[in-house]
């Protein structure tokens, strides 16, 4: 894998199915974690990904294991302001695609909203695209991974200001349009 200078340096939030592939498939993810190893990039979680990743442990013994996989990322904790731009994002996104109501979880909402904190400086690793719709948000890179056993899809994300603003300001019309029907 080649260095790439998009990528030079990056903080790279992972989503928990990142976590999940490289628990799962540890050879197979190799491509991915040289890739950001070459690229010199900070690994970073949020507290979400977190809660999410231990919640699958079935015992003591698994949650250590789960545990101890956590300790060198750095994590990022959700405020106050991150769980309204995620409720923010929501409505946005459920407005503008409706059909999308109840695929995306609150945890992706979370992330999303700290794409949006850090707009330029931050970048997504996930496998779950969907859930970060184009209309708000940009692929800026696809790698594909054979494992052996599936070609697992990793999308890189970043949040995109002028599609946000065009979304938002359109929405806040529309709020307008009814109160003036008042």
């Amino acid at each position: 894998m080649q260095k790439d200078n998009n990528f030079n340096r990056q903080h790279i939030l992972l989503d928990t199915n990142i976590l999940i592939a490289s628990i799962k498939q540890s050879i197979g993810i190799k491509v991915f974690t040289d890739f950001l190893s070459e690229n010199e990039c900070t690994q970073i979680i949020i507290d979400a990904v977190s809660f999410e990743l231990l919640g699958y442990s079935k015992d003591p013994s698994e949650y250590k294991i789960l545990d101890n996989f956590l300790k060198p990322f750095i994590k990022i904790p959700s405020k106050n302001e991150d769980v309204n731009n995620a409720i923010w994002l929501s409505v946005l996104i459920k407005h503008k695609i409706p059909q999308i109501r109840k695929q995306i979880s609150y945890t992706d909402f979370l992330i999303a909203a700290q794409l949006m904190k850090y707009k330029k400086r931050i970048i997504l690793a996930t496998t779950n695209w969907r859930d970060f719709p184009d209309i708000i948000f940009d692929r800026i890179k696809i790698m594909a991974i054979d494992t052996g056993k599936e070609v697992l899809t990793i999308a890189f994300i970043q949040f995109n200001q002028e599609k946000y603003k065009k979304i938002a300001e359109d929405f806040k019309k529309g709020l307008e349009l009814l109160e003036n029907k008042k």
